[in-house]
């Protein structure tokens, strides 16, 4: 799903969890509109930002907290979104090129926007965790590094839109053609406010990039409100004879492009290592902490440099890890029974709340550091081990509902991980800590790794051991309708 482009329209399925792509399309405006519009009204309330009629860069929104904690959660969030928009705007081109006449005018390749489109919304995912400014503390950003994500945006995204536009058609005309053309014209005109001394006050340097983000944004929902309604971002189940017996009577879709619950985990696996290791050696070259022993995950994550990829990994953990628990409640609503459906209801539900919350402070882990705000960092870190604690036993308890007489290997393993994490919660007690004041890097520090590999171990036991291979069967992608489009939203 992630790199992928392959045709996979001969595999059918049935839809457990779906949004339309117009719903994605809204979600997406209104978390970086909304976003903008709240973090500019936090920097005037706090004296920091300019009232109107004059107007600070988006950037300048983004220094001092809360706004720069929203920011960097709306912009990984956001850029998710848009990475699985990515998707549908690769496939709304190759049936646009499919229909298109033969003697139409050849065009780069729809890999080449593809691929573009993507390193667009890569660069602009690390705008919201690398600010604009070192010099101030909420901030420790960096205003060369933030800069140059930005503007990599901004020309990429152009180009893509550029040849969107002139793809070929099978009559030749492109829907919405004048909307695309103004609002990409005015993208365009705006990147004037590069030039040295064009714009010498800031205001005017601030409506032009205003401008420049709402004709992107335009040209984004115009393109994929006209020509991907028929597309349904979800998590199906392929067709398989060995769930055949399952209780899903969604939707039936052709799936086009997809990602298993087996990939995501392992997705989510390799970046918690890159991310983990990474930050401990930049920490350790920059002196902050020895790379021959355990450091505390919290000190590693407020390094300096360091903690840009904290802010980034994590967060974009904590939205992977939320898919997982999602693909994971779609994976086992697959194995209701017509009799357990009802009873297990209630306690699946708790279990996906339970999940997604644990994501959400995982999440905010990231993108609010131990330095900067140590009360709100430490509770994150305390809920997100203890929800993670609940969703196991319930887990447990939901494995123990379903398979009441065999318990196999993976249910012994799984007990015997949760009484491991239960013993490093001590490390919580306020006794323990007093007592463990000194030796708090001999003690302490081991057993919240010992907790973070609990977390992690458990969770690859759920996804990866489950009967009938069903962590491969549930697959979350990009279909379309078997029979007939969504209608308009």
């Amino acid at each position: 799903f992630f790199f992928r482009k392959k045709n996979l329209t001969t595999m059918t399925a049935s839809v457990i969890l779906g949004f339309s792509v117009a719903q994605l399309v809204v979600a997406i405006v209104v978390l970086f509109a909304g976003t903008i519009v709240t973090t500019y009204s936090f920097c005037v309330h706090q004296g920091e930002c300019p009232k109107l009629p004059h107007l600070p860069t988006i950037s300048a929104t983004w220094v001092y907290p809360p706004g720069t904690y929203l920011s960097r959660f709306s912009v990984s969030v956001g850029c998710a979104m848009w990475y699985l928009g990515n998707r549908v705007v690769y496939w709304i081109n190759q049936k646009r090129r499919a229909s298109a006449a033969a003697t139409s005018v050849s065009f780069p390749s729809n890999a080449a926007i593809f691929w573009m489109s993507d390193l667009a919304v890569f660069c602009l995912s690390w705008v919201g965790s690398i600010c604009d400014t070192a010099k101030v503390p909420s901030c420790d950003g960096n205003s060369h590094v933030h800069t140059t994500c930005a503007v990599t945006f901004f020309i990429l995204y152009d180009l893509v839109l550029l040849l969107v536009y002139h793809l070929p058609t099978e009559t030749g005309e492109l829907r919405g053609r004048r909307t695309l053309a103004v609002a990409l014209s005015l993208s365009i005109v705006s990147k004037l406010r590069w030039v040295p001394g064009l714009l010498g006050d800031d205001t005017a340097l601030a409506v032009f990039e205003w401008t420049d983000v709402g004709c992107i944004m335009v040209c984004l929902v115009r393109y994929l409100w006209e020509y991907g309604r028929e597309f349904i971002p979800a998590f199906v189940v392929l067709d398989s004879p060995a769930l055949s017996g399952s209780s899903s009577k969604g939707e039936r879709v052709n799936v086009m492009s997809s990602t298993t619950t087996d990939q995501l985990l392992s997705t989510t696996g390799k970046l918690s290592v890159l991310t983990l290791l990474g930050c401990w050696m930049i920490a350790a070259l920059d002196h902050v902490v020895k790379m021959d022993a355990l450091p505390d995950i919290s000190t590693i994550f407020a390094a300096p440099v360091a903690v840009w990829l904290a802010r980034w990994g994590v967060m974009l953990l904590g939205s992977l890890l939320a898919a997982v628990h999602l693909s994971y409640f779609c994976m086992r609503t697959t194995q209701w029974g017509s009799q357990t459906q009802r009873q297990r209801s209630v306690l699946l539900d708790g279990l996906l709340a339970v999940g997604l919350v644990s994501s959400l402070c995982l999440g905010l882990m990231g993108i609010v550091d131990d330095k900067e705000n140590t009360h709100v960092h430490r509770a994150a870190t305390d809920a997100f081990f203890v929800l993670q604690m609940l969703y196991m036993v319930g887990t447990l308890a939901d494995s123990l509902f379903v398979n009441k007489d065999g318990l196999d290997l993976r249910f012994v393993l799984q007990n015997l991980v949760l009484a491991v994490s239960l013993v490093t919660k001590i490390r919580m007690s306020q006794c323990a800590q007093n007592h463990w004041h000194v030796r708090e890097a001999q003690v302490k520090v081991p057993l919240e790794w010992l907790d973070v590999c609990c977390v992690a171990l458990f969770t690859a036991l759920t996804v990866l051991l489950r009967p009938n291979d069903a962590g491969k069967r549930v697959v979350f992608g990009v279909c379309t309708a078997s029979e007939k489009p969504l209608p308009s939203f």
